[in-house]
């Protein structure tokens, strides 16, 4: 057996496209199809990266003459995997879409949860209410560690209702016939709404300063308009990021059960690593948050921690991924 029918032999056999294959192997799906019509032949990294991607030898895949496949080291038998029913698949995939509301509106009301505070302090400073600015703060606090309470309570619900279908995330998994099937066609009519959220969230996110530039520019401005002006950046942001998470956590349910991008195989294994160090590191980075807020009062700048997290935790990552590949 030639290396272009191994090719098609193993990719049919774990159920990708040449797409998907391709993309696994960054190169363009015509690569893909000239290997497989033995048009072209791969070069030899590209052949020793199908051999991770296939859990097969090298020697299996170059050799003609050895017929039966010969597995990697590691190698785990399809049967010894949980196997996903297309029951389980369509639970999980309901189960997703209710906690993507869920999560999305607990996000949404911590972003928020300053916002009533700010807005009490603001209006007193301002003089546009007649309470003193104690009251003012312990009304506001009060509403803030509501928020928080409501939003890590529905966190708590959403973990709880998909702990059964954690191993989605974190563990390799077979799927019976048509799963894969119904989790491609159903991604595939979801890319419009995913794409939508998206292209609304992030601009909306990007022109939530423009209420703070504004008042930047003003003479003199009122102590009353600073402050709602980041009152209204915190209520544009809530609604992008709710966006964003929305339809994150729907793509994201398609992609477990596809087990690609960030759910492939091997992405699994590195994240086994790498998950519990970001865990730790965005504790910290809240424990940052609320601690710099209460102390300083400062909930009008100190959202930027968040941002800053999210660069840092992005460098983490490259930093991680380099040092796997060295």
């Amino acid at each position: 057996m030639i290396l272009a029918d191994k090719i098609i032999l193993l990719r049919k056999r774990n159920g990708w496209s040449q797409e998907e294959f391709a993309d696994m192997l960054n190169v363009s799906r015509q690569s893909v199809s000239r290997w497989e019509s033995a048009q072209s032949t791969p070069e030899l990294n590209r052949i020793i990266e199908m051999s991770k991607i296939f859990s097969v030898s090298t020697d299996y895949l170059i050799k003609d003459e050895m017929e039966e496949i010969e597995f990697s080291d590691g190698y785990v038998n399809d049967n010894d995997l949980r196997k996903v029913s297309l029951e389980e698949a369509n639970e999980f995939i309901d189960l997703s879409r209710q906690a993507s509301s869920r999560v999305s509106l607990g996000v949404s009301l911590l972003i928020l949860s300053p916002t009533i505070l700010l807005g009490l302090v603001g209006a007193v400073e301002g003089k546009r209410i007649s309470i003193t600015e104690n009251v003012a703060n312990t009304i506001g606090t009060i509403f803030l560690i509501s928020f928080i309470a409501i939003a890590i309570a529905l966190l708590i619900l959403t973990y709880q209702s998909l702990k059964e279908y954690e191993f989605l995330e974190k563990d390799d998994f077979d799927t019976e016939y048509g799963v894969k099937g119904m989790a491609e066609e159903r991604r595939e009519i979801f890319k419009p709404s995913f794409l939508r959220g998206i292209i609304i969230g992030v601009p909306l996110c990007i022109l939530s300063v423009i209420p703070v530039l504004l008042t930047g520019f003003m003479e003199n401005p009122d102590p009353f308009m600073e402050v709602m002006a980041v009152v209204f950046l915190l209520f544009i942001v809530a609604i992008g990021v709710n966006l964003i998470v929305r339809v994150s956590i729907i793509k994201e349910s398609y992609e477990q059960l596809l087990q690609i991008g960030e759910y492939h195989p091997d992405t699994k294994k590195e994240n086994k690593i790498a998950g519990p160090l970001i865990s730790i590191l965005w504790l910290v980075i809240v424990a940052i948050y609320f601690g710099y807020s209460f102390i300083t009062k400062n909930w009008h700048i100190s959202w930027v921690i968040f941002p800053i997290g999210g660069f840092l935790t992005g460098i983490i990552s490259i930093i991680f991924q380099m040092v796997k590949k060295r």
